[in-house]
């Protein structure tokens, strides 16, 4: 694909060299062309794989009889990534004039910002059940979710806007530029956010060590535990970012891994967190047992009316387990 021209010869838009990697690159990194073309086929397949997770999770939360804060949150935020991946492959794909290139530059800002709000959201989330508050009406916890989740990065955006609004789509990509530090608009938000999250994990890691060595679990079932927990937590709290933050990103390893992960971001957020959950594997599985006479009852599932846990963490069967309530 030969990069495309404006009608003006100064602005060259090189959609042939968009990556994952140049959401977060903040420095003067060179590749050869070999590396720029590796890295184009692995996002373009991890977001075809990334697109289809999302979709089979969105599918899961709208029709499984789940009903929770924790899935509310998780919805959202597949909802964001899939727009997000979306508008960046039209937005490098499609438009060949500049001014639509500044269009599309701002709606990735939003909507890439939006996937890690909302991870924020769930941190916030897993906090509000760990500390066990008592927020009676649902729907006040979810406007706060709301609020994080969509109106902040909205006004991120729009103060970038009107500020440097002028350095939108500049580059050779329809990204922000790194001229006058405005790709820092999108970076700086994300490793702050990085930063809460990974505290977030370490917190719900060492409470479930703590509760299995409360308990005298084996040390399998407690390394089982732990993998459990980072492999559902990980891709929701959006922590295969780490790899593109600046200080890493130097190295052509973590590269590959970045723009691997996080652009099949939805697939792992599929087999982790939702898959990966003990109570929506139960539902999947109950169906037809329930069909051939088998009640739910003997599956010992708590009835979604019932119960205010977060199904998308460990088993519905754990009693009296503060981080059972939060994850």
């Amino acid at each position: 694909m030969e990069p495309r021209m404006h009608h003006s010869l100064s602005w060259v838009n090189q959609s042939n060299k968009a990556n994952y990697f140049f959401l977060m690159q903040v420095g003067n990194y060179s590749s050869t062309d070999s590396i720029d073309y590796n890295l184009v086929r692995i996002t373009l397949t991890g977001c075809g794989l990334s697109m289809v997770g999302t979709m089979l999770s969105l599918f899961l939360i709208c029709f499984l009889p789940l009903k929770s804060d924790g899935l509310f949150v998780v919805g959202n935020q597949c909802f964001a990534l899939l727009i997000a991946q979306l508008s960046f492959i039209a937005a490098e794909n499609s438009f060949p004039m500049k001014v639509m290139c500044k269009l599309s530059t701002s709606v990735l800002h939003y909507f890439f910002l939006t996937i890690h709000f909302w991870s924020l959201a769930y941190s916030l989330y897993l906090i509000i059940k760990a500390k066990r508050w008592n927020i009676t009406q649902a729907y006040r916890v979810r406007t706060l979710f709301m609020v994080v989740g969509w109106l902040a990065p909205a006004f991120i955006v729009a103060v970038t806007a009107v500020i440097r609004g002028d350095t939108y789509g500049n580059d050779s990509l329809c990204w922000l530029s790194r001229h006058k530090m405005t790709r820092w608009a999108f970076v700086g938000p994300v490793v702050v956010i990085l930063f809460v999250n990974f505290a977030i994990m370490i917190a719900m890691m060492l409470t479930r060590l703590v509760l299995d060595v409360n308990k005298g679990v084996s040390l399998l079932k407690k390394i089982k535990h732990q993998f459990l927990t980072a492999a559902s937590l990980i891709p929701v709290l959006s922590l295969t970012w780490v790899f593109g933050v600046p200080s890493a990103a130097l190295n052509t390893g973590f590269i590959y891994m970045f723009v691997i992960f996080n652009s099949s971001q939805g697939f792992w957020l599929f087999l982790g967190h939702m898959i990966g959950s003990q109570q929506i594997r139960s539902l999947l599985f109950s169906k037809p047992l329930q069909e051939n006479g088998v009640m739910k009852s003997e599956l010992n599932i708590v009835p979604p009316e019932q119960s205010h846990e977060n199904p998308d963490q460990l088993s519905a069967t754990t009693n009296n387990s503060k981080l059972d309530t939060a994850l």
